[in-house]
């Protein structure tokens, strides 16, 4: 397996997937990959079609919130065709979360958790965040776009000065640089085995999964909803992944989206 190293190529069978992945286009720099992805789908191409990127001048989070992008890290958009139903469309967001974590747990001496929905960190420090972008008509998903970012061989002094404090990277808590290449196999391979978990219906196992992996609940979050602010106890997530939050009151409120932070 070569490194992912032209400016711009389209690739084939470059992991051993058994879909996800199978045709990746590469780029030196885009404003955004899930742009990227966006134009390319007009195109009929493969469901499980990647676009990498070595840089990004317009990444974006979550809460049309600028992602900073620079060299060493991960900068992707997967492209996926689900067949589910859409009140389960959140699943998508929380398996990538899941294989985010579970690939860095699983293959370094790190111990990373899951901020709801699907913000990874380690140490108390953000390493990767994800953008869900899905087109519907007609009650069904048409496809849907995986924005992934992950911190990696970049370094947190590469980011703003602002996210310094708040951000890490693996290269940053690891001490040393990874095979970006390597990890993204192994990404991949965990995703597409959540994939097909979801394909199957079995939503509790990835319940399950997430919940073994958050930092969230049972902590006071404060949810923040354009101006309105909800402020309670994480209590659980539901069937459709929607977080239920706990108020002083004793009152149960389900947050669909929103901002999350974590009080204490």
């Amino acid at each position: 397996m070569n490194n992912l190293n032209d400016d711009f190529k389209v690739y084939s069978n470059r992991f051993d997937t058994q879909f996800i992945g199978k045709t990746i286009y590469y780029y030196k720099v885009v404003n955004s990959t899930n742009t990227v992805a966006k134009n390319l789908i007009k195109n009929n191409i493969d469901d499980g079609t990647i676009i990498i990127s070595k840089t990004q001048n317009k990444g974006r989070g979550r809460n049309n919130h600028s992602w900073i992008s620079p060299k060493g890290g991960i900068w992707m958009s997967i492209i996926l065709k689900p067949n589910i139903p859409l009140d389960k469309i959140q699943y998508l967001t929380l398996i990538a979360g899941i294989s985010v974590s579970k690939t860095i747990n699983e293959n370094f001496n790190l111990n990373s958790s899951i901020k709801w929905p699907n913000d990874v960190y380690i140490n108390d420090k953000k390493i990767s965040g994800i953008l869900t972008e899905s087109h519907i008509t007609n009650k069904s998903v048409n496809y849907l776009i995986l924005g992934i970012g992950i911190n990696a061989n970049n370094s947190k002094t590469d980011l703003d000065l602002d996210l310094q404090t708040s951000a890490s990277s693996l290269r940053d808590e690891l001490g040393y640089k990874i095979d970006i290449t390597n990890f993204l196999n192994k990404f991949l391979n965990k995703l597409e085995y959540y994939y097909n978990i979801l394909s199957n219906d079995e939503f509790n196992k990835i319940l399950n999964d997430w919940k073994s992996l958050t930092n969230t609940l049972g902590k006071i979050v404060e949810i923040k909803q354009g101006p309105n602010k909800i402020i309670g106890e994480a209590y659980d997530i539901d069937d459709n992944g929607s977080l239920i939050i706990k108020e002083d009151d004793g009152n149960f409120r389900t947050i669909i989206a929103g901002n999350c932070t974590i009080k204490n």
